[in-house]
């Protein structure tokens, strides 16, 4: 589908009223995303906020791992995904501050100040969450050359996308990851957690669950999330 019809196709309420000379949308990146979080949700279930909707697909929150026939494959591969995870920490290597997009550029991240775990840059406070990108736009060499392994495993997954993102994703001890949501509702997220202590949550729209470790969590990211981590260690999927 050209971009103009593209962008067209969504509800026009939700972006910026700036035109290109064309008289189409200038970018999908204009889209108020925190008036998405406050309206009533147009899509298929009041929970959703998917900033591109695709009609017709299943609005439902955690998908049975069962219906993959991969699972079991991935399941399997957890010590060894574990044993190299951990390799890259006892190197020190890979792992960095969680940065999601933000308005106007600015770049914050989770840490733990006065005030509790908030978002903020504060340069000297330590990062409360961290990934370890193993695909981001593309490979990420360097961190794919500690994990080999696992990247093998992850490419022997049907349809699995080389330019999605692809991570170890730390979150510390007392953190809280506020609600939120993914870009658009064609997208599953799994979940493989590799240290996954007792008191770590995840809410997906009105699902809570807890993380146990090489058990693969699968769901729908367009529906508003948030996750915990109330142990006193370090929470890895």
């Amino acid at each position: 589908m050209p971009a103009n019809r593209f962008y067209n196709a969504f509800d026009t309420a939700t972006l910026h009223e700036r035109k290109v000379f064309d008289g189409e949308y200038r970018s999908a990146f204009q889209i108020d995303r925190d008036r998405i979080m406050r309206m009533r949700s147009p899509y298929t279930h009041p929970m959703m906020r998917p900033l591109f909707f695709f009609p017709g697909l299943a609005a439902r929150m955690r998908h049975d791992p069962a219906r993959f026939d991969w699972v079991p494959r991935l399941e399997a591969a957890y010590p060894i995904i574990k044993a190299e995870l951990l390799q890259a920490l006892e190197l020190n290597q890979g792992f960095q501050p969680y940065v999601p997009a933000e308005k106007q550029g600015k770049e914050r991240w989770l840490v733990k100040g006065d005030h509790g775990v908030v978002f903020a840059n504060d340069r000297d406070a330590p990062s409360m969450w961290n990934v370890m990108y193993l695909y981001m736009g593309g490979p990420v060499a360097e961190n794919r050359a500690l994990c080999p392994r696992t990247v093998e495993i992850l490419e022997s997954i049907p349809r699995f996308n080389r330019r999605a993102p692809s991570v170890f994703s730390a979150l510390h001890p007392g953190s809280h990851i506020a609600t939120h949501h993914g870009p658009r509702n064609g997208v599953l997220r799994v979940h493989l957690p590799l240290l996954a202590p007792r008191g770590c949550y995840l809410n997906v729209g009105s699902e809570l669950f807890e993380w146990q470790d090489g058990k693969v969590e699968i769901f729908d990211d367009s529906f508003a999330h948030q996750a915990w981590n109330k142990s006193d260690r370090t929470r890895i999927v």
